[in-house]
């Protein structure tokens, strides 16, 4: 990993004007193409056999050119214990099991950015969704999460996750109870992917937002961090895709509620380690004159050029536009320059 975070902790951005918890859902900004929940015809459920044909399909290479084929496992002692636990319904350490998960990297990780983390009070982790066949999201999130406890160790992760699997628009209705389980055992939140044209995802994202919310007011006053990624499952390793809709609308919503939020941003090295790296956290200013309607698509698309901008270039997508923050202007006077027409002492 690399260097211990510092000491010196960003000051809190200034308190945005107060945000609408809901808002009417309306058309996004244009550019790029949002991916929308229930569009379209629904698509017949899939049978054992069409599953099965599934997962033999070949599929394209999405590992990034240049990037090592590397081997991504656990040990079996902690698949026969986290089998147990998911047969039993028993909770697990969520935090010790994203440990676990860094320390079984094949290479070890880079982290850059955690001087970034806000030093007080929740924050919502905002991070492109970096997954492909042979790279299941869960290592990603583990060294996400890994990263934000050594810098702050007293902090409460819950991961935002799909409560089912989706195959070609249609939900695979038996895996529903499997995520349940997994969400039981390590206190994740469940939403309905956009892609599952036979569900109700609007609706089921309204209610975890609602247990988001929810667990922003701990009892006990502990901090804690939501973690978001707004691409929803579509998003891969191929370069950045636009948000899910309503996506910008729940972290304006928890932005209102006291969070700050955090862009992070997962890639690959040209060696195959994983690499992460965190950005200034900010709260969303909605422009003014901005109609409700168009709220969603601006905070969706503010998102993901944050994320865009701590990317490197070929990973940045339909982002591709979005801005290193750490580029200097070259048209930006330096604030420490003299003045030439100053008078002189």
């Amino acid at each position: 990993m690399s260097s211990e975070p510092t000491n010196a902790r960003p000051s809190e951005p200034p308190s945005a004007p107060s945000l609408p918890m809901e808002v009417e859902p309306g058309p996004s900004l244009p550019p790029p193409p949002r991916a929308t929940a229930g569009v379209g015809a629904v698509p017949p459920r899939p049978t054992p056999l069409r599953i099965l044909r599934a997962l033999l399909r070949p599929t394209p290479e999405t590992r990034p050119p240049g990037v090592p084929k590397l081997r991504y496992r656990f040990p079996l002692s902690w698949l026969v214990h986290m089998g147990r636990d998911l047969l039993f319904a028993r909770p697990r350490s969520f935090k010790e099991d994203c440990a676990l998960a860094v320390r079984c990297l094949p290479r070890p990780p880079r982290i850059e950015g955690q001087e970034h983390v806000p030093a007080h009070g929740s924050v919502v982790l905002v991070a492109n969704h970096y997954q492909r066949r042979d790279l299941w999201i869960g290592w990603v999130g583990g060294l996400l999460c890994t990263a934000l406890w050594s810098a702050r160790p007293e902090m409460v992760c819950h991961f935002v996750v799909e409560d089912r699997a989706v195959l070609d628009g249609a939900s695979i209705n038996w895996t529903r109870p499997i995520f349940a389980r997994v969400a039981r055992v390590w206190d994740l939140v469940l939403v309905t992917p956009a892609e599952a044209r036979d569900a109700n995802a609007d609706g089921s994202r309204r209610r975890a937002l609602r247990d988001c919310l929810r667990r922003l007011r701990r009892p006990d006053g502990r901090p804690v961090c939501l973690c978001i990624m707004p691409e929803g499952i579509s998003g891969g390793t191929r370069g950045l895709i636009a948000p899910v809709a309503g996506s910008g609308r729940s972290l304006l919503a928890l932005a209102s509620a006291g969070a700050l939020l955090l862009p992070a941003a997962v890639w690959e090295d040209a060696d195959g380690a994983l690499h992460a790296r965190f950005g200034p956290a900010w709260r969303p200013a909605i422009p003014p004159g901005m109609v409700p309607a168009a709220y969603d698509g601006w905070a969706g698309d503010d998102a993901m050029r944050r994320i865009a901008a701590l990317l490197p270039e070929t990973f940045r997508g339909v982002y591709a536009d979005a801005r290193d923050p750490n580029a200097r202007d070259p048209n930006a006077r330096d604030p420490n320059a003299r003045d030439p027409n100053a008078p002189q002492p």
